[in-house]
C-alpha cells in the first residue's frame, strides 16, 4: 500500500514537473524552434544564406532582431534584409483566426539583381500577376490588423542597357486603407515622391509630387472584368510632367541638341476616363508603362513659349478624347478647341501681329500607329480632313495697314507619311490702307496641294468695289524653296474703272478714262533666294481725256522683266490713232524702254522712232534717253511736208487760207524743267505756195479807212510765194523769237510786183505751236512797208 502511495506521488510529481518544465522549456526553446521551422520553410522556397535572429516571445509579442535571406534564379538574384521586426498578437485571435494585431518593420531592403546581359523574356510563372490586385481581394489576405513599414527600399538592378529603378518610402495599412509615400529613383536620379492610397472599396488615389507640390493626381476606382481597369480623373501640371518625363526617358546624345531647341511647355491638363492594365506583365516599370491602355476625355490649358523665332507664345484651350495603347494613339480634338498665337513678328512687319486665333469648325481626328516604333519604321500619323477659322489682329507693313483678317482653312486630304495634303483657304473683305489711304476691299481664295515635295497652288483675287480680278498659280520645291508662278488679270474696261478708281487712287482731275481695255499677265520664279519676273501688258483702243486734249485709239504692248540682279526693264510700243488739242495729231507711234538698275541706283527711259502726223505733215524725233528722276534731253524734231493751209487754220482768222508744204527741224533741249529750241528751221518746198486772205465785210470796211491796212490786205488776197523760211529760237523762260522771210508776189496786185521781206516776231508763248500764229504781225509789217 505504501509502495502504491509512493508510486502515485512520484507520478503526480512527475506530471506536475512535466507541466511546469515543458512550457518553460518550450518558452526557452521557442526561438530556436521558430528559427529552425522558419529556416526550413524558407529553404523549401529556395531561399539561401538565411540569417534569422529572434528574441524569446512574450505572451502577445514576438521580436525578430534580424532577417536576411537570398534567392538565386538563373537570370536574377533576390536579397532581403530587415531588422527589428515586431509582431503583436492576441493568442486566442492568432489561434482561432491566424491574425496578428500588428506587424511593424522599421526598415527593410529588397534588391533584385538581373545578372544576364539582356533581360530575357520572363516565363509565364515569372510575369507580374495583376489579376488579384483589387484591394478587396488582397486586403483580407493580409494577416494583420495594422501593418507599419517605417522605411522600405526596393532596388531593381537591371543590366546596363536597361534603366535601374529604386523605390524608397513608408507604408501603413489599417485593414480598411493602405497608404504609402514612396520616392522614385531611375538610374539614381531623383524623380520625386508618390502618394498612394488604396481603400477596401477599391478606391484608388495617387499623387506624384515635385518638392511637395503634386504635378499628377489620379483619383478613381479599380475594378476587374477581363482586365484590371481604373476609372479615374487625372490632373496634370505639364511643366513638371515634362521634367519628370525627361528624367525617366532622357534623350539620347544625338537627340540632345533637338531637346534644347524644343520650346518650353506650360499649362494644366485634366482627363477623365478608363485605363486598362494587362493581367500579366514583365516585372519592369518600363514594361508596365508601355503595356497600359487608356481612353480619356481631355481638357487642357497649355502655353508654349517661343515655338519658333517669329512667334512669342502659343496658348491653347483644348478639349477632346485620347485613346492610347502600345500600338496606337488616337486623338479627337473637339470643335470648341482654340489656339492663339501671340506677338507674331517678322522682318517684313512694321509691328508684331498681336494675336492670331485658330478656331476649329469641326472635330479634328488624329491617329498614330505606334506599332511601327517596334519595327524601326517611321511613324505614320493619320489626320482626317478638318476646317478651321483663323482670326488675326491688325497687320502692319511698311506703308501698308491691313485690318483684322478672317481666314477660313479647309484641309481636304492629309497623308503626312506620304508627304501629301490638299486644301483650300479663303480670305474675304481684306481692308488695306496704303499710306493712310483706304484701298478697295479684296477677296482672296486659294487651293493648294503638297505632293512629292512640291507645293502647288492656284488662287483668285478680286475686289467687290473695283472691276479687278486676278487668277494665278504657283509651284514650290520645298527642299530648295525654288518657286515658279504665273498670274493673269481679267481684262479691265477703262471706262468702268474710271469713277471707282478715284475713290482709292489720287488721279489728276484733268484725266478721264473714256474707253479701252487693259490686258495683263505674267510669270516669275524664285530660285537661290533670287526673284525674277516677266509680265506682258496691253491696252487696246483706249480713249483718254486730259482737259481739252483727247487721246483716241491708244494701243500699247509692253513687256516688263525683273532680273535676278534686281534690274527692272519695261519695253514696248505705243500707238495713238489721234490726239486732239486744237491741233490734231494722228498716227503717233514710238518704241520705248524703261530701266531701273538697282546696283547702279539709276533709272533710264529711252524713246526710239517717235513719229506722228500733224497738220498734214510728218514729225519724227531722234532717239531720246534720259533719267526720269533728273531728266536732261537733247534731241531733234524733224518736220516733213507740213501743210501750210493747216498751219494757217490755227490762226482761226476768217478768210485766211494757204497752200504749200514746209519741212525743217527743231533742235530741242530739256533741262531743269525748261524747254529750249536753238535755230529751228522751217522751209517751204518747191514750187512754193499761196497765202490767201479774203477779209470779212467788217475788216474790209475798216481797211477802207486805213490805206496801209488796205495795201497789206490787197497784197495778201492772192499772194504767191516762192520762199517761206521760218527760223525759231525758243528760250527756257518761254520767249520765242520767230524770224520769217517771205518772198513772192500777188499777180493781181501792182502787176505782180515782187515782194521779199523778213518779219521778226518775239512772243512769250507756252507752246511751240502758238508761235505759228503770226499772221497779224505779217499784215502789219506789209502795211508799214507800203504805206
Amino acid at each position: 500500500m505504501q509502495k502504491r502511495v509512493k508510486l502515485r506521488w512520484w507520478l503526480l510529481s512527475f506530471c506536475l514537473l512535466f507541466l511546469i518544465v515543458l512550457p518553460v522549456s518550450l518558452y526557452f526553446l521557442s526561438p530556436l524552434l521558430a528559427k529552425k521551422g522558419l529556416e526550413h520553410w524558407l529553404q523549401a522556397q529556395n531561399f539561401s544564406h538565411i540569417e534569422l535572429v529572434m528574441q524569446p516571445p512574450t505572451w502577445n509579442t514576438l521580436h525578430i532582431e534580424k532577417l536576411k535571406l537570398q534567392k538565386n534564379q538563373p537570370d536574377k538574384q533576390l536579397n532581403l534584409s530587415t531588422e527589428h521586426i515586431l509582431l503583436r498578437f492576441n493568442p486566442i485571435e492568432l489561434y482561432l483566426h491566424q491574425r496578428l494585431d500588428l506587424i511593424q518593420l522599421p526598415k527593410s531592403d529588397i534588391t533584385i539583381t538581373y545578372s544576364t546581359s539582356t533581360v530575357q523574356p520572363e516565363e509565364d510563372d515569372e510575369l507580374l500577376d495583376l489579376s488579384n490586385l483589387l484591394p478587396e481581394q488582397w486586403f483580407k489576405k493580409i494577416p494583420a490588423n495594422l501593418v507599419q513599414v517605417g522605411e522600405l527600399n526596393i532596388n531593381l538592378d537591371y543590366p546596363s542597357n536597361t534603366a535601374d529603378w529604386r523605390f524608397s518610402g513608408a507604408l501603413l495599412f489599417d485593414g480598411e486603407e493602405l497608404y504609402s509615400r514612396v520616392k522614385f529613383y531611375r538610374n539614381n536620379k531623383d524623380l520625386g515622391w508618390g502618394d498612394l492610397k488604396l481603400g477596401y472599396d477599391n478606391h484608388f488615389y495617387l499623387r506624384l509630387l515635385e518638392n511637395d507640390d503634386p504635378f499628377i493626381t489620379i483619383d478613381g476606382a479599380l475594378s476587374y472584368t477581363e482586365q484590371l481597369q481604373l476609372d479615374s480623373t487625372q490632373q496634370i501640371e505639364i511643366t513638371r510632367l515634362q521634367r519628370w518625363q525627361n528624367e525617366i526617358f532622357p534623350p539620347e546624345p544625338q537627340e540632345q541638341p533637338l531637346k534644347q531647341a524644343l520650346p518650353s511647355l506650360t499649362g494644366h491638363l485634366e482627363t477623365q476616363g478608363r485605363t486598362l492594365f494587362p493581367l500579366r506583365t514583365k516585372l519592369t516599370p518600363d514594361a508596365l508603362l508601355s503595356s497600359i491602355q487608356t481612353q480619356q476625355k481631355v481638357k487642357a490649358t497649355l502655353s508654349v513659349l517661343k515655338p519658333i523665332a517669329a512667334i512669342a507664345q502659343v496658348d491653347a484651350q483644348l478639349s477632346g478624347t485620347v485613346d492610347f495603347s502600345l500600338s496606337h494613339l488616337a486623338v479627337v480634338m473637339d470643335s470648341a478647341s482654340t489656339l492663339s498665337l501671340l506677338n507674331i513678328n517678322h522682318a517684313s512687319l512694321s509691328n508684331p501681329i498681336k494675336k492670331a486665333s485658330i478656331q476649329f469648325k469641326k472635330a479634328l481626328n488624329i491617329g498614330l500607329n505606334l506599332a511601327n516604333t517596334t519595327k524601326d519604321t517611321p511613324l505614320e500619323p493619320q489626320i482626317d480632313p478638318f476646317n478651321v477659322t483663323i482670326v488675326t489682329t491688325a497687320v502692319a507693313l511698311p506703308d501698308i495697314d491691313i485690318a483684322p483678317l478672317t481666314l477660313n482653312l479647309d484641309m481636304q486630304k492629309i497623308a503626312l507619311a506620304q508627304g501629301y495634303f490638299k486644301g483650300r483657304a479663303e480670305l474675304k473683305n481684306i481692308a488695306i490702307k496704303y499710306q493712310q489711304k483706304q484701298q478697295p476691299l479684296i477677296n482672296f481664295t486659294t487651293g493648294f496641294e503638297l505632293n512629292n515635295g512640291v507645293l502647288s497652288q492656284t488662287y483668285d483675287l478680286n475686289s467687290t468695289e473695283l472691276p479687278l480680278a486676278v487668277s494665278g498659280k504657283t509651284s514650290t520645291q520645298l527642299d530648295s524653296l525654288a518657286s515658279q508662278f504665273s498670274w493673269t488679270l481679267k481684262p479691265i474696261s477703262l471706262a468702268a474703272i474710271n469713277a471707282p478708281l478715284r475713290k482709292y487712287v489720287t488721279l489728276p482731275p484733268e484725266l478721264s478714262l473714256k474707253a479701252g481695255t487693259l490686258f495683263h499677265k505674267g510669270t516669275g520664279q524664285f530660285k537661290n533666294n533670287k526673284l525674277s519676273l516677266m509680265a506682258d501688258n496691253s491696252i487696246r483702243q483706249a480713249q483718254i481725256g486730259w482737259n481739252e486734249t483727247l487721246i483716241e485709239q491708244l494701243d500699247l504692248d509692253s513687256r516688263t522683266t525683273l532680273s535676278t540682279s534686281g534690274t527692272l526693264i519695261d519695253t514696248g510700243n505705243i500707238k495713238l490713232g489721234k490726239v486732239t488739242n486744237g491741233i490734231e495729231i494722228t498716227k503717233v507711234s514710238t518704241h520705248y524702254s524703261y530701266t531701273h538698275d538697282r546696283s547702279k541706283r539709276r533709272d533710264l527711259i529711252s524713246l526710239n522712232a517717235l513719229s506722228a502726223e500733224i497738220l498734214g505733215g510728218n514729225i519724227t524725233v531722234n532717239d531720246i534717253e534720259f533719267d526720269p528722276l533728273n531728266p536732261e534731253i537733247a534731241t531733234q524734231v524733224d518736220i516733213e511736208a507740213l501743210d501750210l493751209g493747216e498751219v494757217l487754220k490755227l490762226e482761226q482768222q476768217q478768210g485766211l487760207s494757204g497752200e504749200g508744204k514746209l519741212s525743217g527741224h527743231f533742235p530741242l533741249q530739256y533741262k531743269a524743267g525748261q524747254v529750249s529750241i536753238s535755230n529751228g528751221k522751217l522751209l517751204s518746198l518747191a514750187p512754193g505756195g499761196k497765202i490767201i486772205f479774203l477779209p470779212s465785210a467788217s475788216v474790209s470796211a475798216y481797211a477802207a479807212t486805213n490805206i496801209g491796212l488796205k495795201t497789206a490786205i490787197d497784197a495778201l488776197e492772192n499772194f504767191h510765194f516762192e520762199l517761206l523760211n521760218i527760223q525759231l529760237n525758243y528760250e527756257p523762260d518761254g520767249t520765242a523769237l520767230l524770224t520769217t522771210r517771205l518772198k513772192g508776189s500777188n499777180p493781181n496786185w501792182h502787176n505782180g510786183h515782187p515782194i521779199d521781206f523778213t518779219i521778226n516776231v518775239e512772243e512769250n508763248i507756252p507752246t511751240l505751236m502758238k508761235t505759228l500764229q503770226f499772221t497779224d504781225k505779217l499784215t502789219r509789217t506789209i502795211e508799214k512797208r507800203y504805206r
